[in-house]
């Protein structure tokens, strides 16, 4: 026994030796069966990352599933401990297909049941006032979680100067971690990024493990890690730097940046933007302009002679952002561009298009 115990020190010493690779390496040696032979290897990832790794090395692959419908309620009774206030909340989630969409994963759940908290446990009677503040989109629903956080736990009471700061430091973090495929942090990219970690306000954003001297950070859930990625562009708007990192996004063909450019199309919106207002000072109007520039373009470079079916997928998504965000002047420039010179002013005039457009176009001649 002391024979093997020795043997595996001498292996790990061994890896050790070169600190800056030792998790991949180690990950490799228990994979590949060189380190402990016949033991078993449990790995966890996203299925996006999986594109990029060579799966014929496991014996087997398990895609573990999210919650189905009467899980989600089962999870909602159980936060909210309140069967009125868990069915209010839940019927609010499932009349919204992107909110009850995102329920599907644990951790999306208890960020919604956790924001949507917020709103019907402070007021318990069901208002109009009540439902027009509540939550729409995914990106509204992180605003009002980091507006939340920002509002109950920054020390500082009297300005918004410290949040600022943080905001800013840790965004250029979370988009530096986001474009290149990185969510653990440790001190050298806090000093990198001038981010500074003995605030209240950082622990509640980030995760720390480990023991000095090699201490790590997490964000609390990469999604909020893309939030804030997006975000950043919005406090410290620079257009070659928006710029680049969007053309490094859309160059991303495994989906890596979806999620992180949905966000920068939602802060696109004046009013989502203005829900922060209270804790940074005003977001760049020019970085809005910046992003639905962007997209106008995208669609324009994918613009062919044949019938706008063809293009109807980038119509379908640009006109339901905008029509979320209401956009409309931007979103009239476009249509006039493929020749739909009209502007539509009521919402179900744009629902109404994104019906249409989900259609072929021989089925559409129908309707």
């Amino acid at each position: 026994m002391r024979v093997f115990v020795k043997w595996i020190s001498d292996q790990v010493n061994c890896l050790i030796q070169n600190r800056e690779h030792i998790l991949e390496r180690l990950w490799s040696v228990l994979v590949g069966q060189s380190l402990l032979k016949g033991c078993s290897v449990l790995i966890t990832s996203r299925p996006t990352r999986l594109a990029s790794v060579d799966t014929g090395v496991f014996q087997r692959i398990v895609e573990i599933m999210g919650f189905l419908h009467a899980d989600r309620l089962t999870f909602f009774k159980n936060f909210f401990g309140n069967e009125e206030l868990s069915e209010r909340a839940f019927h609010y989630v499932q009349e919204n297909d992107t909110l009850y969409t995102f329920c599907y994963i644990p951790s999306y759940c208890w960020i919604i049941c956790t924001v949507l908290s917020m709103f019907f446990r402070a007021q318990p009677t069901n208002s109009d006032q009540l439902m027009t503040s509540l939550p729409k989109t995914v990106t509204q629903l992180f605003v009002t979680f980091v507006s939340n956080i920002l509002a109950n736990h920054s020390q500082n009471k009297d300005g918004s100067h410290t949040s600022q700061e943080l905001l800013t430091s840790i965004g250029w973090m979370a988009e530096h971690g986001v474009m290149n495929h990185m969510i653990v942090f440790d001190e050298r990219h806090l000093d990198s990024f001038s981010v500074r970690n003995d605030k209240h306000l950082f622990s509640s954003f980030m995760i720390e493990s480990g023991q000095p001297p090699d201490v790590d950070y997490t964000f609390l859930h990469l999604t909020l890690q893309e939030f804030f990625a997006a975000l950043v562009h919005f406090i410290n708007y620079d257009a070659d730097k928006l710029q680049e990192t969007l053309d490094d996004a859309e160059s991303y063909k495994d989906g890596h940046a979806e999620i992180f450019l949905r966000f920068l199309c939602g802060l696109s919106d004046f009013t989502t933007r203005s829900m922060l207002k209270s804790h940074v000072r005003e977001l760049s109007m020019q970085a809005a302009r910046h992003v639905i520039t962007w997209i106008q373009k995208k669609i324009a470079k994918q613009r062919s002679d044949k019938s706008i079916g063809d293009k109807k997928e980038l119509f379908v998504v640009y006109i339901t952002i905008s029509m979320r965000a209401g956009i409309r002047l931007w979103c009239h420039n476009v249509l006039e561009q493929t020749k739909l010179t009209f502007l539509m002013s009521l919402s179900a005039h744009w629902t109404a298009l994104c019906y249409l457009l989900s259609f072929k176009p021989a089925e559409r001649q129908k309707k």
